[in-house]
């Protein structure tokens, strides 16, 4: 079993007692009984905060609802079997919408949603939209004359 499986087995479900990530840490021990380091399970625990399907008392969690028990099982299985959450990367890009049983399978539909919720909490809260990347572009822009009248001709990218 992998470090992240035992640790997403260990997170308590809704009803159970909260417990604290030094608790966790010391229950996900390896085969060899050397308890896991803080800062793994600190870091798998700050990851599953950015789903909110986690519910924090003080510096205990567990499970928020049995909805965020069903994603954390999910995440380890997936984990488990060696199977890869999202696929087709490589995709250009999206069309206007998706069925939902497709969208892992095409994951710039799946990125398009935090970058859509990111937009709208941005303006929400008036905060300046900041990009998501920054792209190096280089313009070339090629001028003559023919039989007294201007042409142009302009290439994006590729280094122009």
């Amino acid at each position: 079993m992998t470090i992240l499986a035992r640790v997403l087995a260990l997170i308590p479900t809704h009803p159970d007692e909260r417990l604290s990530a030094a608790q966790i840490a010391a229950r996900a021990r390896d085969p060899s009984k050397v308890p896991l380091d803080r800062v793994t399970i600190d870091t798998i625990l700050e990851v599953l905060s950015l789903f909110e399907c986690l519910d924090w008392q003080q510096d205990k969690i567990r499970s928020k609802n049995q909805m965020s028990t069903y994603f954390i099982k999910s995440l380890t299985w997936f984990d488990e079997t060696q199977h890869s959450l999202c696929s087709n990367w490589e995709r250009s890009g999206t069309s206007g919408s998706i069925d939902s049983d497709m969208i892992l399978d095409r994951t710039p539909h799946l990125l398009k949603i935090p970058e859509r919720r990111r937009m709208n909490i941005t303006k929400l809260k008036g905060l300046q939209i900041q990009p998501s990347r920054f792209q190096p572009c280089s313009i070339v822009v090629i001028k003559t004359t023919r039989r007294g009248k201007s042409m142009y001709l302009h290439q994006f990218d590729q280094a122009s």
